[in-house]
């Protein structure tokens, strides 16, 4: 029996179309998980990050943008006090 060196067996490599990197952003930008997109993509979240790591930032800043435009539209309407006082105080 040897001992030492285990190597891990690799995948064939896995080639992402213009249309794979866009919908990768696409699929950050709904707020899914790096493990989530990598097991729809048939990948290692290793490679993701790797192939795609523009996208998975700007696909996160687009989903950080919804939530605080949503959470400011309700501050100002008047029907949301709390969030009114949250906005006001952060």
């Amino acid at each position: 029996i040897e001992v030492g060196c285990c190597k891990m067996p690799r995948g064939k490599a896995i080639q992402f179309t213009e249309k794979d990197i866009l919908e990768v952003e696409e699929l950050f930008a709904c707020g899914l998980t790096a493990e989530q997109v990598a097991t729809i993509k048939g990948c290692s979240v290793d490679t993701l990050y790797r192939k795609c790591r523009e996208q998975i930032n700007s696909g996160h800043l687009r989903a950080d943008a919804e939530v605080i435009k949503t959470a400011f539209r309700m501050a100002i309407s008047g029907q949301y006090p709390a969030m009114t006082i949250f906005w006001l105080k952060t």
